[in-house]
């Protein structure tokens, strides 16, 4: 992974870096910091400015009310749930499977909530002297969704050979012809249980292979896109005038990142084993 993408992990966290974890936490809902934010904070001085700038999002449900809209309508390949046979050969437990939703439910509605959330931010960082408009803004329409805690993402080097692998693999899931250089957490997360994230391999395989899992993936990235066009003005960007220099090239960087291809690749596959799974 380049120097560019590198992260500070919850456990690392000290002084102001810490403090906004929490604040995301609280705002979003979350049980854990997501990748996006991890990267961003190793980037030194950006994140306290994004994270001013983006807190409105979540603090006025713009991003919640998003992440429902995704939930419910969104459009994904057709794939059938896992045949009987294929899910005995997983060996799953009944509080296996419950570990496992929880853990989709937390990066399928925290990457919907990232996916609006980078746009507008890759918006703002390119039209700095765009006007305010207050008409946009409005006030949560219900509070964040609380989720259950989830266990602690499992290092690459904790893993075996074989699951690294397999890990390597889906890493690579819904790409289409560019290839994404930030390795996704859900697949660490889901290292867990390497019986089940071997049959999502054999599972997802043909929907990559056949492009319907990036065209899917596209469909959400320009979706979001729209919607952040027309919330981006509603939110001053006085604060990433702040970020300067190479910290600023690698902010905006990061962001684009994360909201042209890899949030929206892993947002359908999490969508995806949400259905299959549950």
């Amino acid at each position: 992974m380049p120097a560019l993408w590198r992260e500070i992990c919850e456990a690392d966290a000290r002084g102001e870096i810490a403090e906004i974890y929490a604040d995301i936490r609280a705002m979003s809902g979350m049980p854990a910091i997501n990748l996006v934010y991890r990267n961003m904070a190793a980037i030194p001085g950006a994140l306290s400015h994004v994270w001013c700038f983006l807190r409105p999002l979540y603090a006025e449900g713009i991003v919640h009310d998003f992440a429902r809209e995704i939930r419910q309508h969104v459009i994904l390949p057709n794939l059938k749930p896992f045949s009987p046979s294929a899910s005995a050969a997983a060996r799953l437990t009944e509080a296996d499977r419950c570990e496992i939703t929880d853990i989709l439910n937390f990066y399928a509605t925290a990457n919907a909530m990232n996916l609006l959330a980078m746009s507008v931010l890759l918006i703002a960082f390119d039209d700095e002297n765009g006007a305010s408009d207050s008409s946009l803004r409005h006030l949560p329409s219900c509070s964040p969704e609380r989720f259950n805690p989830i266990r602690p993402l499992l290092p690459m080097d904790a893993l075996s050979a074989d699951v690294r692998a397999t890990v390597a693999v889906l890493n690579s899931f819904g790409e289409g012809p560019v290839s994404d250089p930030i390795a996704p957490s859900l697949f660490r997360h889901l290292a867990y249980w390497p019986s089940f994230l071997r049959l999502v391999a054999d599972h997802l395989k043909p929907a990559n292979a056949d492009g319907s899992l990036a065209d899917a993936a596209n469909a959400l990235r320009a979706h979001a896109g729209r919607r952040a066009a027309g919330l981006s003005s509603a939110f001053p960007s006085d604060q990433l005038v702040k970020i300067e220099g190479s910290a600023r090239i690698q902010a905006r960087t990061l962001a684009q990142q994360f909201a042209s291809l890899t949030i929206p690749r892993l947002l359908v596959i999490c969508l995806l084993l949400r259905r299959v799974v549950t």
